[in-house]
């Protein structure tokens, strides 16, 4: 919150209460007038891998460990801060997601500023389509293959038991941008083989670290992580699995750790050498 507005909120706090349920009326106008436009942008990337393989790669500890250079000529999907990875310059990532509306609370994030340089030309962004007001001034001057989802906070998936695997749609929440996201996009696009990397679900243990990265500490508490955050994104991942499994599609589990039991394990060597 700017100081402004922070002189503003202890004066007369109903004001600046009104001003923030103005600007998110606004912003749910703006997203239901941009969301056909997006549709439209989006419906070439429907099947354009059928039949294929992609590797999904979250920000988890077990990353530290694992050497991602052999996947450089594999489609790979990459999320939120996988910029401070040293190998991101020899990966090549074809896509990167982020759904977390926090990401831009200041506008682009400076250090994926800095790090924009280090990603291949092609690489296309996923991003909240309630955002693009706020990316198209920052990013798409600098990266122009960038696209745009809608994602309905409030339909979650571990509550409903289903999930939306057209991205064309209003996606679902599973409080994780691999399932908010990368999950329906790899459906959407016709990839009938997905391995997951890092995405250790290790939010609400003392003794592991959340991230591949040294980050500061979470906003919410780790028992909120361990009691609450950790269930629903499991039964999540389970609806996840029952959805690519309707149509005769596989999700593995090829992280070397993690906590994440629901799909079959399998080692990333075993994968690559097919």
């Amino acid at each position: 919150m700017s100081s402004t507005l922070e002189r503003v909120a202890r004066r007369w706090p109903w004001l600046v209460a009104a001003y923030r349920a103005g600007r998110a009326v606004l912003r749910r106008v703006d997203v239901l007038r941009q969301h056909p436009v997006e549709c439209r942008r989006l419906e070439p990337f429907r099947g354009r891998h059928r039949g294929g393989r992609c590797f999904v790669i979250g920000n988890g500890p077990s990353l530290r460990g694992e050497d991602l250079r052999p996947l450089a000529g594999e489609t790979t999907f990459v999320t939120n801060h996988f910029y401070f990875h040293p190998q991101l310059e020899r990966l090549q990532p074809t896509y990167y997601c982020v759904s977390d509306l926090s990401f831009f609370d200041r506008g682009l994030h400076p250090e994926w500023r800095e790090h924009l340089s280090r990603l291949p030309s092609d690489t296309v962004f996923f991003l909240p389509l309630e955002l693009k007001r706020v990316v198209r001034r920052s990013l798409e001057r600098e990266r122009p293959r960038v696209h745009y989802l809608r994602c309905d906070r409030m339909r979650e998936i571990w509550r409903l038991g289903a999930m939306n695997v057209d991205a064309t749609g209003i996606l679902c929440t599973g409080d994780t941008v691999t399932l908010d996201f990368c999950l329906p996009l790899a459906h959407f696009m016709g990839f009938s083989e997905v391995y997951l990397l890092g995405c250790d679900t290790s939010y609400g243990s003392q003794d592991d670290p959340a991230h591949f990265y040294e980050a500061s500490t979470p906003s919410r508490s780790i028992e909120y992580h361990r009691d609450t955050w950790l269930p629903n994104v499991t039964r999540s991942y389970a609806v996840a699995r029952s959805a690519f499994e309707a149509s005769g599609r596989r999700i593995y589990n090829a992280a070397a750790g993690g906590r994440l039991e629901v799909f079959p394990r399998v080692r990333l060597g075993d994968v690559l050498a097919r």
